[in-house]
């Protein structure tokens, strides 16, 4: 029991390491990403960058999308859910951190400017 209770407190360590790597300031990303695509909705998503990187595969449906490691993994941090919120918020600049890391060259636009 004690074993588990360590595996969950490690998972959470590692999530919340996670979240505050993946957290982005100082935009914008063009600096980092000089030749990034602008992506303005879902249909551009889907259709005007590649669908594969050299390492993850975007799947992109009406309004959600996955982001999956080529590898098979099953770990949380090499899948991603892209949400109704992507274009959100502050969501969005998640949304282009993660695609960036993840070997997409693209920017999400933000939906409430």
């Amino acid at each position: 029991m004690q074993g588990k209770v360590k595996d969950r407190k490690r998972v959470k360590l590692q999530r919340k390491q996670k979240a505050k790597a993946l957290k982005v300031k100082n935009l914008p990303f063009n600096k980092q990403y000089p030749n990034a695509i602008l992506i303005k909705n879902w249909e551009e998503l889907r259709t005007l960058i590649p669908q594969e990187s050299e390492t993850h595969i975007l799947e992109v449906n009406d309004y959600k999308g996955w982001i999956q490691s080529k590898n098979n993994s099953v770990d949380v941090y090499d899948n991603h859910y892209l949400s109704t919120h992507t274009f959100y918020g502050e969501t969005y600049k998640w949304s282009t951190r993660t695609l960036q890391k993840c070997g997409f060259n693209v920017i999400i636009d933000n939906w409430d400017k």
